[in-house]
């Protein structure tokens, strides 16, 4: 087995690839149990999944040192998710977590991660498929959370509705920093709320991706407004939507009140 190592930094990423669940993955979860050094680990494209994950959530439970767990391209799902968030619950040291690309479906578990769980800063949930009910329900779980300060939910089908209650966690959240809705088909209503949010509710967020949400002209209106009474917000990007010039004659006209913003994204 060929691995990369530097002490504190752990990488395997496509090391295990067809072994998952077997002697020497296990075994790599019970060393773990007892180290003290490592603080990050890089387990992705390895088909973890099943049992993996009752493993993994037992090295949560014991390991005081990891900081960095990253698990992209795995085959954890719904059902890992249940497993994991269980040792998420009593972890107090992992501050990063990488769980894109996983098939993870709206089950609520990740939701109630983030109302016990207080060290993790960031956590990336790019290209699953949480859809409209899982955003909802993680929004609900964001709301009581007081340490996340990064959210990454590209592509993941959240639609107008995930669009809208992750505005109303907005209005409660006030530690989240960086939010990632791209390729989310928002649309119209979604966008609504989260410009009311960012107008009159959120002084927190500095930067929000809203790439590839079909948005239009009209929907710019609203963006438009959030810069000319928003103080906090640094990065927005509406890179490939559908905005069309007179949209951006809305948001250049805005810019002239804005002193916050140093990106703004409308690339086509």
């Amino acid at each position: 087995v060929s691995t990369q190592s530097t002490g504190t930094d752990l990488d395997l990423r496509f090391t295990f690839n067809g072994l998952a669940g077997t002697k020497e993955l296990r075994s790599l979860f019970e060393a773990l149990k007892q180290n003290n050094s490592l603080t990050c680990l890089n387990l992705g494209g390895n088909e973890v999944g099943g049992e993996d994950t009752i493993l993994l959530a037992d090295l949560l439970k014991y390991n005081n040192t990891l900081t960095h767990l990253l698990l992209g391209e795995n085959n954890i799902r719904s059902e890992g998710i249940i497993l994991l968030s269980e040792g998420l619950k009593h972890n107090q040291t992992l501050t990063f977590l990488d769980l894109r690309s996983n098939g993870i479906e709206g089950d609520g578990a990740m939701a109630e991660v983030l109302k016990h769980n207080h060290s993790l800063t960031s956590l990336n949930l790019n290209e699953n498929s949480l859809g409209p009910d899982g955003v909802i329900s993680l929004a609900e779980g964001l709301k009581y959370n007081k340490s996340l300060t990064e959210l990454c939910l590209k592509e993941n089908g959240t639609g107008s509705y995930g669009g809208s209650s992750m505005a109303d966690a907005l209005k409660y959240n006030n530690t989240l920093l960086h939010l990632d809705l791209a390729f989310n088909f928002i649309k119209a209503e979604g966008i609504s709320s989260l410009a009311e949010t960012l107008q009159q509710y959120n002084s927190s967020l500095t930067s929000l991706n809203l790439n590839l949400n079909q948005i239009g002209c009209n929907e710019a209106i609203p963006l438009a407004e959030v810069l000319k009474q928003n103080k906090v917000l640094r990065k927005l990007y509406l890179r490939y939507n559908r905005i069309g010039p007179d949209g951006c004659a809305f948001l250049a006209e805005a810019m002239k009140q804005n002193q916050s913003l140093i990106l703004l994204d409308l690339v086509f």
